[in-house]
């Protein structure tokens, strides 16, 4: 959709079509655009350094897939897609990250899951700005712009580009796909090079239920699905066709809503001819695997019951993490090879009063790459948790993992503290990490599991605060 804006600019020769759509898509301040303005503006030649966020470089751009009025009467504004495109401007690198419908997200409106916020910030009459909130929450980074398009302007965008080609990975054959109503219709597609129409991409990019990563895995295809648009709207053939150009801008001003004006069109092109669109680093944040960075609650509100997903730590850090180094993933990465090399022992006294946090937290060291990690729980209580080094700094990496993730709070090691510990299987109680867990844990890690079954269930928005 990113690169879609793009070729705007190329579109003089059909500018009647062109001033139409820009009025229906582009962020307009009351004024509707003419022919003569449009041109005007199109051609303009304005300097990437306007676009905002390019003077902090790097433009985060929020991807936005809505059902829309035209393919269902209910949940029409819910977001069934949700990704962050990023363009970093010193290397012209792009990444993609995309963030599972299901996360819930507790803004000034209250606590909803993700998928909710652009329908509620409609009927407030505040456009996007509610879900950019929430987004900005999750990733900890300003979005600069937004793309919003339906599934009727997809379908109709891929079958104006006279198909895409994609590389299934494995066969799909989901029972369950929603169809007309509250019904249901098999979708079955084979293993293997693939034209897809557009009904066919639709079913594509939604299909979970035959899917062993379920919306995880349909996060996947609909990168996939994306490079394949943007391959094909950027191609020869389509660039050179005035008929295929003039049915786009037929569909995008009927189905693609945006904030970017028609002003910075000639800015974004001039940006997207430097981009290596062939190397696009790609971030699927997900749940229900061993070193996910979510996990699944059901929780109850002053205003109902809310089942999702949610930070496996308690915060947002590991995912502001991952959004801040998404273009140099390789520091999480050797990271964690770090942890596993030291392999430290980490012994945890769980004094918090509640065994199960105990066991959450022993969870999540062995989801972070820490294998050898003994727990203890106790009777006595701390108030405060706290983390005390035995190693002599020989582990910092895993000192400071443990530090980020459960306490800040540092005590000196002493063997009065360590005698509270009961002698370790392996007889290396002086070489470890010692881990209290305190009462302050309890709020991060007491919480009612949800399954998948019941996260995966349609959702009715809470109404706001």
């Amino acid at each position: 959709m990113i690169f879609l804006i793009g070729t705007f600019s190329y579109g003089i020769f059909v500018a009647n079509k062109l001033t139409q759509a820009s009025n229906s898509i582009f962020y307009s301040k009351g004024e509707k655009a003419t022919l003569r303005s449009t041109i005007s503006e199109l051609t303009k030649k304005s300097d990437e350094s306007t676009l905002d966020g390019y003077n902090q470089g790097r433009i985060n751009i929020l991807l936005l897939g809505i059902a829309g009025k035209d393919t269902f009467k209910q949940g029409e504004l819910l977001t069934d897609t949700v990704m962050v495109a990023s363009i970093d401007i010193a290397s012209h690198r792009v990444a993609l990250m995309s963030l599972p419908r299901d996360l819930l997200v507790e803004t000034d409106s209250g606590l909803n899951r993700l998928n909710a916020f652009y329908g509620l910030g409609e009927k407030q009459f505040k456009g996007a700005d509610e879900i950019e909130i929430a987004v900005e929450q999750v990733i900890d980074q300003e979005i600069h712009y937004y793309v919003v398009m339906d599934f009727a302007g997809f379908t109709k965008t891929v079958d104006a580009l006279d198909g895409i080609n994609i590389d299934v990975p494995r066969p799909i054959d989901d029972q369950l796909y929603p169809g007309p109503g509250y019904s249901y219709e098999p979708f079955i597609i084979d293993e293997g090079f693939q034209k897809l129409d557009g009904e066919t991409a639709l079913k594509y990019v939604r299909s979970r239920h035959d899917d062993p990563e379920s919306d995880f895995g349909r996060a996947k295809r609909q990168q996939q699905v994306l490079r394949a648009i943007r391959n094909k709207t950027l191609s020869l053939g389509t660039l050179t066709n005035p008929f295929r150009i003039t049915e786009l801008f037929t569909v995008l001003g009927t189905h693609l809503k945006t904030n970017i004006q028609t002003s910075e069109a000639h800015a974004f092109n001039a940006l997207l001819k430097k981009v290596d669109t062939q190397n696009i680093t790609t971030v699927v944040v997900d749940a229900w695997k061993k070193d996910s960075l979510l996990k699944s609650i059901k929780k109850t509100t002053p205003v109902g019951t809310v089942v999702g997903l949610t930070p496996r730590s308690g915060d947002w850090d590991e995912i502001n993490e991952y959004a801040k180094e998404i273009f140099s993933l390789e520091k999480i990465t050797l990271r964690r090879d770090a942890i596993v090399a030291e392999d430290p022992l980490v012994l945890i006294r769980n004094a918090s009063g509640q065994k199960i946090i105990g066991d959450r937290v022993q969870k999540l060291l062995k989801g972070i790459g820490f294998t050898n990690v003994e727990i203890q729980t106790v009777r006595s209580t701390e108030l405060v948790s706290s983390v005390s080094d035995f190693t002599g700094g020989q582990k910092p990496f895993s000192l400071n993992e443990i530090i980020s993730r459960i306490t800040s709070n540092q005590r000196k090691p002493s063997d009065d503290l360590l005698d509270l510990h009961p002698q370790s299987s392996n007889n290396k109680t002086k070489e470890a990490i010692l881990v209290i867990l305190g009462k302050d844990l309890i709020k991060t890690y007491t919480y009612e599991e949800a399954s998948r079954e019941l996260v995966e269930k349609d959702y009715k928005p809470l109404p706001p605060k």
